[in-house]
């Protein structure tokens, strides 16, 4: 059989837009006018309908187009308009969605995403209460799902990102051990028997909380069973045959990534683990029309398997697995020091440069055995320091 040399397996290439192109636009011409740097002196005064305009034309609808996003990000529509402008509960919900989907942008091109939320740092933790309402809000029309499904990547990147101070003080308070006020009592009673140490910090909690914060506390720390049920429900709308919405399989998959991410971390998983086994978050998936589903092939295949593999590593069923070891896993930090003596630094050859090396260890243990030898090497020239530090997932 004859090949037609015609005939090309590749694929169309979508052509750039030229320069002239890009001039043209109208985002472009929006940013000259409103918050280009290049036009700083004529800029127009703040318009808040400028930013719902280009929320529902340019943004929604677009249908979330990459493309048009780009334009926007590579406009410095966040740095120079957004966020300066965000006004803490006055922003819309246009507002606060835009910010959102200018983050996930930066986060897609890799660049530093943080940095335009330096210049207003007061503002970020009402954007933040903002984000999490919207997160659980009752919308479940396919067009909110696209919005949802941003939000969870959102969260998924604030969870990821816990090294910046920034989304480290919004998010530790959604996982740490007051979240457990979620559970039923005698399932905490019951956690608390094994680790009783943990009682102790629950009521130095209850008594250390405000009575005027107390509605606003308890809210926060119910957020991630209240992120779960909706999940559950929205789950449960997928017929076992007929038509199903792309954008809901879409979401139910970033939102078990972001479960699988939260078990990934120390800081997170600790307490969350026992809230997600209460909510039987695992076997509700594994029951759902859409695990056997060929839609459902990412869903049921990679996603539940993994939160599978994670929670049986972890010991999921027990605390006293967890903190014992048994059928565990420890982590084992280890810090090597090393130790240069370079006398071009100083003349009597008592210069020190100290590197230090971090890294993390994870290591699945039988039983108690642990990891706690010290060895030091020494030499003529240089001294290495190994310390290894184990500590339980």
């Amino acid at each position: 059989m004859k090949v037609d040399p015609t005939q090309s397996s590749e694929k169309p290439k979508i052509p750039l837009p030229t320069l002239s192109q890009i001039n043209a636009d109208r985002i472009t011409q929006l940013a000259n006018q409103y918050w280009s740097p290049q036009t700083k002196d004529s800029h127009l005064p703040y318009d808040a309908s400028i930013v719902e305009s280009i929320y529902q034309t340019e943004i929604l609808g677009s249908n979330f187009s990459v493309r048009r996003i780009m334009m926007l990000e590579f406009s410095q529509y966040l740095e120079n308009y957004l966020w300066p402008h965000y006004e803490a509960g006055a922003a819309s919900h246009a507002h606060m969605m835009s910010i959102i989907v200018m983050i996930n942008e930066k986060f897609r091109e890799r660049v530093p995403a943080w940095q335009a939320f330096l210049k207003k740092p007061e503002h970020f933790p009402a954007f933040f209460e903002q984000v999490l309402r919207a997160s659980v809000a009752d919308d479940h029309t396919s067009r909110n799902m696209r919005e949802q499904t941003a939000l969870l990547l959102f969260l998924n990147h604030c969870f990821g990102s816990m090294e910046v101070q920034l989304c480290r003080d919004q998010v530790k308070r959604l996982v740490s051990l007051s979240m457990w006020i979620s559970l039923q009592e005698g399932r905490r009673n019951q956690e608390f028997k094994l680790v009783p140490k943990w009682k102790k910090y629950w009521r130095a909690i209850q008594k250390k909380d405000k009575p005027d914060l107390l509605e606003k506390l308890n809210w926060e720390r119910r957020y991630l069973q209240k992120l779960m049920i909706k999940f559950m429900q929205i789950l449960e709308t997928v017929p076992e045959t007929g038509d199903v919405d792309p954008n809901v399989v879409r979401y139910c998959e970033r939102f078990l990534e972001l479960m699988i991410d939260l078990e990934a971390l120390l800081p997170t998983r600790r307490f969350f683990n026992t809230v997600m086994d209460d909510c039987h978050l695992v076997v509700r998936c594994q029951l759902a029309a859409l695990s056997g589903r060929p839609e459902g092939q990412l869903f049921n295949q990679k996603r539940v398997d993994d939160i599978s593999q994670v929670l049986a590593m972890r010991g999921m069923g027990s605390v006293q697995q967890r903190s014992m070891g048994c059928c565990g896993a420890a982590i084992a930090e280890i810090t090597v020091c090393l130790y240069f003596k370079l006398k071009k630094y100083k003349p009597n050859g008592q210069g020190c440069i100290r590197t230090c090396f971090r890294s993390t260890l994870f290591a699945v243990l039988q039983g108690k055995q642990f990891l706690k030898s010290i060895e030091k090497y020494q030499t003529l020239r240089h001294c290495i320091v190994l310390q290894v530090s184990p500590q339980l997932i």
